[in-house]
């Protein structure tokens, strides 16, 4: 299983939890912007996560080296981008619209990291989720100009 298989099945559940729980409303438009200070913190634990994550993945090879026999393939910038994915989903979650700038980030960072590894398919369905993201963006943020405060 790809590593954070069960942390997203995890998330994908409590989200679809969430939203089924709390069905967006028209009249008091679910879908917003984060707080000031909820977005400092969001950027400030993604950053913190990740460079802890990155440190683990690029020393996992020292402790473990049956298991992981190579060196990690730019673990900080791969560490980033699961935190990232981490963030953004739980963002989802709560309907926050900068759940898809964070998408259109790592989709980005997502198709140079896939392509320098060598996997050119990875890279491509890549961009296809930076199409997604970016309706979604666009969709949401349609949303929200139509909707009443």
């Amino acid at each position: 299983m790809p590593r954070g298989f069960f942390i997203f099945l995890i998330t994908g559940f409590w989200g679809w939890w969430l939203w089924t729980k709390n069905p967006p409303c028209e009249s008091t438009g679910a879908i917003r912007w984060s707080r000031k200070s909820q977005l400092i913190f969001g950027i400030t634990m993604t950053a913190i996560l990740s460079v802890a994550a990155g440190w683990a993945t690029s020393n996992i090879n020292n402790w473990s080296p049956r298991l992981f026999p190579e060196n990690a393939f730019l673990p900080y910038i791969d560490a980033t981008t699961t935190i990232m994915s981490f963030t953004a989903t739980i963002l989802l979650a709560y309907r926050r619209i900068e759940a898809w700038i964070y998408w259109i980030l790592l989709d980005i960072v997502g198709i140079w990291l896939y392509n320098a590894k060598g996997l050119k398919l990875v890279s491509v369905l890549y961009i296809v989720y930076l199409v997604l993201a970016s309706n979604g963006l666009w969709q949401w943020l349609r949303k929200k100009e139509s909707t009443p405060e």
